[in-house]
């Protein structure tokens, strides 16, 4: 199940809070190892470390990279602090946690409250760029990080980079993903901390980067989107769906309108919420609209027509890097002004509550 290998560390590629990537030497030749510091310590040039290797082997995207295990030789200090519930339940990296839901007492209403759901990690930045142009720089965006995609919040770079733009006022991280500014053990508890505890005017949720798939209607993570977007609604929030279009992908699967998109909104989710559409070239909407009607989507959400021409000009300013599946902004318009849309639309709602 796990290919294990030893790696020299011969040296330091980047560094930042929680995170290290490293170049390595292993039996097999050279590669880059990802250590987790708040799990096993920090590495040093030199350092002996036991690799997960199998990701790699598997010719795997976001995830494939070497993975440390141990520093061999070091342990790393005892953590401090409160908690006692576990994330990464009896596995050997099962880890103490301070779970929000033990440490504060919350509402149970979300009275209302904006959440931005999406399927992939790749649509944080379009949805939070478009929310912070509408609402400016003071507005409180949180993010609530899945896991259908990867368990720790430090692996995205992105969202570091967002941090330190001013595009996210916080984090919570629920199920087993981990190390938000908030832990939460599920969907409901992590959307009302977010409401609550971080003051969020509005919140987005979706996975962390990578998305677990296979070609199947229902075998992937995406699926989550709905029912996430089902537990905003039945908190009494306004869920707005994101969806997945692309006009560059290869896959027919994913062409126009993705099919996890329209099985999602067509037939898994059970709440209304708010489905935006972006206003593109009229082939392209001609499309999108046929495939919505032949899912029978506008029967079950409120379709929104949203211009979003501007997200390619914001995402072309922005001091973080927007892709998906590798290609840029120019390169898939289409995915990007649909997360814009949403973005733009969550905006518009709240500027109407104020």
């Amino acid at each position: 199940m796990i290919h294990w290998r030893y790696g020299n560390v011969t040296s330091i590629i980047t560094t930042r809070d929680g995170y290290q990537e490293c170049a390595v030497s292993t039996s097999e030749g050279e590669g880059r190892a990802v250590v987790l510091t708040g799990l096993i310590g920090t590495a040093k040039i030199g350092d002996r470390l036991i690799l997960n290797v199998t990701a790699e082997s598997l010719g795997l995207g976001t995830g494939g990279k070497h993975f440390a295990a141990a520093i061999a030789g070091r342990l790393p200090p005892d953590p401090e602090g409160p908690g006692h519930l576990i994330k990464m339940r009896y596995t050997p990296f099962q880890m103490r946690c301070q779970i929000a839901e033990e440490a504060h007492e919350i509402p149970d209403e979300l009275d209302g409250h904006i959440v931005v759901v999406g399927e992939l990690h790749s649509q944080l930045l379009p949805v939070a760029c478009a929310l912070q142009n509408r609402l400016g720089r003071a507005a409180r965006i949180v993010y609530i990080m899945t896991d259908g995609g990867a368990l720790p919040i430090v692996l995205s770079q992105q969202v570091a980079q967002m941090r330190q733009a001013g595009l996210l006022a916080g984090t919570v991280t629920i199920g087993h993903a981990f190390g938000g500014d908030y832990e939460a053990l599920n969907i409901y508890s992590g959307l009302l901390i977010a409401k609550h505890e971080l003051k969020a005017d509005v919140s987005i949720v979706m996975m962390g980067p990578g998305v677990a798939g296979t070609a199947s209607r229902y075998g992937h993570t995406g699926v989550e989107q709905a029912y996430n977007a089902d537990a905003v609604n039945i908190l009494g929030g306004r869920a707005v769906i994101v969806p997945r279009i692309s006009f560059a992908d290869p896959r027919d699967r994913h062409y126009g309108l993705s099919h996890h998109t329209r099985t999602i909104c067509g037939q898994l989710t059970q709440r209304r919420g708010f489905f935006t559409i972006p206003r593109l070239a009229g082939p392209q909407l001609d499309l999108l609209f046929q495939q919505i009607a032949d899912a029978g989507i506008h029967a079950r959400h409120d379709i929104r027509l949203i211009v979003a021409d501007d997200i390619l000009r914001l995402l072309a300013e922005c001091p973080v890097q927007a892709r998906t599946m590798g290609r840029s902004p120019v390169e898939e318009q289409a995915f990007f002004q649909a997360a814009g849309a949403s973005g733009f639309l969550a905006a518009d709602l709240f500027l109407a509550d104020q």
